[in-house]
């Protein structure tokens, strides 16, 4: 079996993500039998399971919800409106953090504990800060939806912890640009660039420093505390995965 097809089969998503997709087509009026047709999943076992899902797994349920809902845009969408709390540790730490600075450098350090298909990497350069990412898996088909999940995700927790979002702020997405860039340049309300070279979010300088408001010093030390500890069992291969 081929490498690549082999990546696609490992344990990489925490399966909160898998439910709060299903969630939010259940919200739109589809039954459990819509959602799940071919998908070889079920409602139920995505519930009581706590097992990481594949990319080949989550990609089944990706493809039907693109085409019960006929939005591609709606990884961002879901990305967007969900609640810090569903990311666990991670979301601890994001909105428990002093500043935006350290806010990035978290999301970076331990975006594995909930997708291990890509890298984060947290740099300065002119002082605007850069979130820039590297896929360890391709992601084929799903790039869409998984990158604007979590460019949804990424300003929802930003917007979490401050006092409005940085409508300086400026994105790059490494896909064409679609007939449905207005829906981008509406949720996100900033510059958006398609056909970059690569993910990447920057944020400007005078935000970086920006208190969050919601800096909780004891909640950030024991949320990182948390988050080493579950990376660590993933890189071990632990219970976790």
């Amino acid at each position: 079996m081929a490498d690549k097809e082999m990546d696609r089969l490992k344990p990489a998503i925490h399966p909160t993500y898998s439910r709060v997709l299903c969630a939010h087509l259940k919200q739109e009026g589809f039954s459990d039998a819509d959602i799940f047709s071919g998908t070889r999943l079920a409602w139920q076992e995505l519930l009581s399971e706590h097992r990481y899902l594949s990319l080949e797994q989550l990609s089944r349920l990706i493809r039907r919800a693109l085409l019960l809902t006929a939005e591609p845009w709606i990884g961002l969408k879901i990305g967007a409106n969900t609640p810090v709390s569903a990311h666990g540790a991670l979301g601890y730490a994001v909105v428990s953090a002093p500043d935006m600075r350290t806010l990035l450098s978290v999301v970076a350090r331990f975006v594995g504990v909930r997708l291990q298909l890509v890298q984060l990497k947290f740099e300065e350069r002119d002082g605007w800060g850069q979130l820039r990412l590297h896929e360890n898996v391709d992601l084929g088909d799903c790039r869409e939806f998984l990158l604007g999940a979590l460019l949804g995700t990424y300003f929802q927790m930003t917007d979490a912890v401050s006092t409005g979002r940085t409508r300086d702020a400026r994105v790059q997405l490494p896909f064409p640009r679609p007939l449905w860039a207005e829906h981008y340049e509406r949720l996100l309300e900033c510059s958006v660039t398609f056909d970059a070279d690569g993910f990447l979010v920057e944020m400007p300088p005078e935000q970086l420093a920006s208190p969050c408001l919601t800096a909780d010093p004891a909640m950030h030390r024991n949320a990182i505390r948390d988050c080493e500890h579950q990376l660590k069992q993933l890189e071990k291969g632990g219970p976790f995965s």
